[in-house]
């Protein structure tokens, strides 16, 4: 890891420091996309299904969720849908990278 990957590796710990271990992580981003790499575990929830209302994978509104894409601006976008929605602990993780430095999972394809 260089030192630019160790920085942001930091930041987004730093940023995401109260997030608890047992989060579901959700891929905001298009089935392509998740396709290329993808943090493990991960669910998939395009923020373009979302927004024409498909169901969302966690049925408790209280359960951690921390959603994530390629940089953080849908991420944005689907962090507020979903608490319109009654989400209530839902953190933007910013880019798949971001995540899987703070939860120590691996980036995988397929």
């Amino acid at each position: 890891m260089n030192w630019l990957e160790q920085l942001r590796a930091d930041m987004a710990r730093n940023k995401m420091a109260d997030v608890p271990a047992d989060s579901v992580i959700v891929d905001v981003r298009s089935p392509g996309e998740f396709q290329m790499g993808h943090v493990q575990g991960a669910l998939l929830l395009p923020l373009s299904d979302l927004m024409s209302g498909c169901p969302v994978p966690v049925e408790d509104k209280d359960q951690p969720i921390v959603v994530y894409c390629a940089s953080g601006g849908r991420s944005s976008m689907a962090q507020a849908l979903l608490a319109q929605m009654g989400y209530s602990r839902v953190t933007n993780g910013g880019s798949p990278q971001e995540v899987a430095a703070v939860f120590g999972k691996p980036l995988v394809a397929g």
